[in-house]
Formats: structure tokens, sequence, C-alpha cells
């Protein structure tokens, strides 16, 4: 299995929180995704990308149970795809910085998995991002290649 963890940073105007999006893919399947504000405001990209990778681990812990109970062994450790570098070397390094102190201790989830190696965390170029259609508004053709990165076709194009 595979996911991809996208953040949009502060672009709900009202409240200021952030669009999180992550799509999760069996084979070249999409099997799971979702898109919603996060519970509380960002106060940098950097957060946002975080908070959204540790949603992303929780999410893949409840697939992995739902897999299991279908008989679908999963292999090797889940790729989680990120595109803030930052978010991933937070996630890798154990080390408590002065400077993110704050961030709340459910969001450092993430860490121990990787710890453990059932979850890796990996960069992806933004262009490459799978689940930026979940987190932003897209042109016509920026969605239609969005769609068909995610491996989701157009029931026009069937028939």
């Amino acid at each position: 299995m595979i996911s991809y963890t996208n953040s949009d940073w502060g672009r709900n105007l009202d409240k200021r929180r952030s669009m999180l999006g992550i799509v999760f893919k069996l084979g070249p399947a999409p099997i799971h995704w979702t898109s919603k504000l996060q519970p509380t405001i960002a106060m940098s990209t950097t957060k946002a990308e975080y908070w959204t990778l540790a949603d992303g681990a929780k999410e893949i812990v409840w697939l992995w149970n739902l897999l299991a109970d279908m008989h679908i062994p999963q292999e090797g450790p889940t790729m989680l795809f990120c595109d803030n570098q930052f978010s991933i070397k937070l996630v890798k390094n154990p080390i408590y910085h002065t400077r993110t102190k704050h961030i709340e201790i459910e969001h450092h989830y993430i860490r121990e998995h990787v710890a453990v190696g059932d979850m890796e965390v990996a960069y992806i170029p933004t262009t490459k991002q799978e689940p930026d259609m979940l987190t932003k508004p897209r042109g016509r053709l920026k969605f239609a290649e969005s769609r068909r990165q995610l491996g989701l076709t157009n029931l026009d194009e069937l028939i």
C-alpha cells in the first residue's frame, strides 16, 4: 500500500484552517481517500504537512486492520509520500527541537511507526502530488491530470 499526503496551508479564508488531502493506493488503484479541514490552525506549512502525515499514519493503521480482515497481508513498510521536506525531517529525527515542542503529542504518532519500520516517509515533488485536487481548486486541465494520476476514470471515456 502507498499513501500520498498533502495539505494546503491556511487556504480556508473563514477560519484560516488548512485543508488536508490523503490518497491510499493498493497497486495502481485508489482504495481510500479523504479531504477535510484540519481541526486546529497551523502556524506554518510545515505544521500543516506534519499533521497531515500524522492523520495519514492513523488511516494507514485502520486500513491495515481492514485489509487483514479481508486476508490481504501487507508486506514491507507502507510508504507515505509528502512534498514538504522539513516535515519529513521532523518525522525521521527523534531529537525534540525547541522549535517543535509545541506540536501536540498525538501528532508524533507517526514517529513511532517509522521508528519500528512499518511505515516509511519519502519526498515527492509537488507536481506529482496525487491528492492535490483534494486540497486546492484546479482548472479543468489540471483537474483532469490529477484525476488521471489518481487512476480515476471519467465515465464519458468508458462509453
